[in-house]
């Protein structure tokens, strides 16, 4: 399978659609995009650190949207971090509540930088993906009037 873009939202939907029961890699991403079961680190003889979601989430007292935004304003491919913000400082920003108004009033953030976040926001919850059961492309998940705001 080709992916349209990027694999790793390909990689989400086959889970999503109960086409694949996990996936490998070494990117940490396929979290943020949602992916139910990843195997980490794995060695040559199979063994692997498998992370499931749900557990992360609960573990970490968070929805799945917030995750998300802790992954992109810790850093990702969409969007490089702010000087001195790691992921432990991007959780207590994130789950305080009014973040783009704390990241917004950072020094250290370049101008646009919450324009940016948004940007990442919807690239890890629409990018677009292969829907191999109905041989179409779609977003890998719907566009709701919340996300259109």
């Amino acid at each position: 399978m080709v992916s349209p873009y990027e694999a790793d939202p390909q990689i989400a939907h086959l889970l999503e659609s109960n086409l694949a029961d996990f996936a490998v890699s070494e990117d940490s991403d396929l979290l943020a995009y949602g992916c139910s079961k990843v195997l980490f680190k794995m060695d040559f003889n199979g063994g692997a650190d498998m992370i499931k979601l749900s557990k992360a989430l609960d573990h970490l007292h968070m929805e799945i949207t917030n995750f998300q935004t802790m992954c992109i304003v810790a850093g990702c491919d969409y969007l490089k971090n702010i000087r001195g913000i790691g992921i432990k400082r991007a959780k207590d920003i994130v789950t305080q509540g009014g973040y783009k108004d704390v990241l917004s009033n950072n020094p250290n953030a370049p101008p646009g930088y919450i324009n940016d976040l948004r940007r990442a926001e919807f690239i890890f919850r629409h990018q677009t993906v292969f829907n191999v059961s109905e041989n179409c492309l779609m977003p890998l998940h719907p566009w709701t009037r919340h996300w259109l705001k």
